[in-house]
């Protein structure tokens, strides 16, 4: 998919319309601002759900990150300090670092919003 330009006319995203994708063996994601859907320059958007009860493993990634809780509780190991997290909570990981890893409570989903600055190539 190529860059798209801004558009004022196309620039409100409904949830409904959001190109999805499956996170094998984690949940799910739907992107909602990438430089392909909207032409963002800086960062990437989406909604992801982490199903009920999946531990993700370490995790790290080249840009920096930041998640916010929508739903469901769980806890986040961020460079080894533990967490725990819910509705309401922020967190950030800085690129090339931020080792972190999720385990999602048994109950519930973990249902977020991450941003990805700078947004991934082909995203």
């Amino acid at each position: 998919m190529s860059e798209k330009q801004f558009d004022p006319h196309h620039c409100v995203f409904p949830l409904s319309a959001a190109p999805s994708g499956v996170m094998p063996g984690k949940g799910f994601f739907r992107r909602m601002i990438s430089p392909e859907i909207c032409g963002s320059r800086g960062f990437t958007m989406s909604v992801n759900i982490l199903t009920a009860g999946v531990s993700t493993g370490d995790i790290v990634h080249a840009r920096e990150q930041g998640w916010y809780i929508l739903s469901g509780r769980g806890w986040i190991t961020m460079e080894g300090a533990r967490h725990r997290i819910g509705p309401g909570d922020a967190i950030f990981a800085p690129a090339n670092g931020g080792v972190h890893s999720f385990e999602v409570d048994p109950e519930q989903d973990l249902t977020y919003v991450l941003v990805l600055s700078p947004p991934p190539v082909g995203s």
